[in-house]
């Protein structure tokens, strides 16, 4: 696990990870995962919502490092956005309470004082270590432009009730993953689009 930690440290969400490094990265991965196997499994349902309950900030992404197009809220590698705006620390909150899963991006502009906090909200069910959550809407937590925190309303919500919930029938809401490792320093995910995911 630490090992894993503090290569991690090096490639900045994947985005600077060459092909050792993935594979590296892919080989611990797995050992952790194996090793969760071996001494228990994973939890699940309830206890699995009380050990992902809190914030976990994104530390690989299978997605970042171009294995693969993501899901989850995260769908490209950072810096493909607008012209210079970068994406910087992303974070997963988790509310076990509320059973809510925002997904917390960082935006930074080369302009001082020009960059902001958004939070893709979603609601979540859990069903063994399995976790499907369904797009809420966006919250802008910090602007740059000193307003308070606003919530954009989903594009989604402009469409006729027929048309929306058939979109949100076919998924189009929504994304899921399994948890296949987790303890109190280190989550690991797999998406339902074959993407990695490691929180710390």
């Amino acid at each position: 696990k630490y090992r894993l930690v503090k290569v991690l440290a090096a490639l900045d969400r994947g985005v600077a990870a060459n092909d050792d490094d993935r594979t590296y990265v892919g080989d611990l991965v797995d050992q952790l995962e194996a090793a969760a196997k071996s001494t228990g499994g994973v939890p699940e349902d309830a206890d699995l919502e009380k050990a992902l309950d809190g914030e976990w900030r994104l530390a690989y992404s299978s997605t970042f490092a171009g294995e693969q197009p993501g899901s989850q809220g995260f769908t490209g590698a950072p810096g493909q956005g607008a012209p210079g705006v970068t994406l910087g620390a992303v974070y997963q909150r988790l509310n076990a309470e509320a059973k809510t899963c925002d997904n917390v991006v960082c935006l930074r502009s080369p302009i001082p004082g020009v960059s902001g906090v958004a939070a893709l909200g979603h609601s979540y069910e859990v069903d063994g270590r399995s976790m499907t959550i369904s797009f809420t809407g966006v919250t802008v937590e910090s602007s740059p432009f000193g307003v308070g925190a606003f919530k954009l309303p989903s594009p989604l919500d402009a469409l006729p009730r027929e048309a929306r919930e058939a979109l949100t029938n076919a998924g189009a809401r929504s994304g899921s993953f399994e948890t296949t490792f987790v303890d109190d320093d280190v989550r690991v995910s797999r998406g339902d689009r074959g993407e990695c995911r490691v929180f710390v």
